[in-house]
């Protein structure tokens, strides 16, 4: 079993049209090792080419996105971590990370089974595809992260559940609001590799997020300044008038 495409695609693809022609014209075949390590050779390169890709969309995202600081958008939660909830603004295709630090009406925790936050008090959920209101904190253009925080408690979104009297079985145990700083890894929800990202992954908080990672689902859509029409929020209005 094999599988390729045109051979000018690919150059394992030429390495499989090259031994098909020496099988047909009944010459012998190059040694075994020698294709195991241009086979390497080209999972690394392709791997490279992956992650520059990536990274300048997460760069044109950030620039795009350091324009809207301080203000509100509707978006989705498109990956759940230790640290907190990647959420993705369809309007703009970015995603950033809401740290739990930012989730002030309680003391949530991390379900890994069910990739959800749970609030202990009052049980509230926030789950992958949950909506969620959230407003632009920072944006770290060197970096290439953004960051989000909750719009407000009473139009951010998440599930409504009854209390917990203890922690599911698959739920972490480490306490984990405001303690965690950390970037989205690349396997993290990412659409790159499941990264979309899910590939995925190098470091950073605005790969595509959640159907790839932070994530997995490839990209295609990020852009800089002038690249994409501007969110359709008020504020956003004002700032190009």
């Amino acid at each position: 079993y094999t599988h390729f495409t045109s051979p000018i695609r690919r150059y394992p693809d030429m390495m499989v049209h090259r031994l098909l022609q020496d099988t047909l014209d009944g010459t012998p075949s190059p040694k075994a090792d020698p294709l195991e390590e241009l086979c390497q050779h080209s999972s690394q390169r392709e791997q490279n080419a992956a992650d520059a890709e990536r990274s300048s969309i997460k760069y044109m995202q950030a620039v795009y996105m350091e324009q809207f600081v301080g203000e509100q958008f509707d978006g989705i939660i498109s990956g759940v971590t230790d640290w907190g909830v990647f959420v993705e603004v369809p309007e703009t295709a970015c995603e950033g990370l809401v740290r739990l630090r930012e989730f002030r009406d309680d003391y949530y925790s991390v379900d890994s089974e069910r990739h959800c936050l749970v609030g202990e008090r009052t049980g509230k959920e926030f789950r992958l595809g949950d909506p969620l209101r959230i407003v632009v904190k920072e944006v770290d253009v060197v970096r290439k992260t953004i960051d989000f925080g909750v719009a407000s408690s009473r139009d951010s979104g998440g599930t409504s559940g009854g209390r917990f009297s203890e922690r599911p079985s698959g739920r972490s145990s480490t306490p984990t609001r405001g303690q965690f700083d950390e970037t989205r890894p690349a396997e993290v929800g990412s659409r790159w590799e499941s990264p979309r990202h899910s590939g995925g992954s190098s470091s950073g908080s605005t790969g595509f997020g959640g159907r790839s990672g932070n994530s997995g689902k490839p990209s295609g859509k990020g852009g800089g300044k002038g690249h994409r029409k501007g969110p359709n929020t008020t504020s956003a209005k004002k700032k190009r008038r």
